[in-house]
């Protein structure tokens, strides 16, 4: 009997594992867990295209990074 019921529990927990997560297309073939996440996708390109120079990391991402970790280790104080 103890087998049984363990074949039972492992057969439901593959077939809960195999479901395929809910996705939202985003649109430009990208796709996101929440509907909410897809106005990051627009923030990512333009810090790639704006900041990082033909995919250089440049003098003006080296102090962006540079602020946001000042700010990240300073903020709570």
């Amino acid at each position: 009997m103890s087998l049984k019921n363990i074949l039972v529990l492992v057969s439901l927990a593959v077939t809960t594992i195999a479901v395929p997560s809910a996705r939202v297309a985003c649109g430009a073939g990208r796709t996101a867990s929440n509907a909410v996440c897809c106005k990051w996708f627009d923030v990512l390109d333009d810090i790639q295209t704006s900041l990082f120079d033909g995919g250089e990391c440049g003098e003006e991402a080296h102090e962006s990074l540079r602020v946001r970790q000042i700010l990240v280790i300073k903020w709570p104080y």
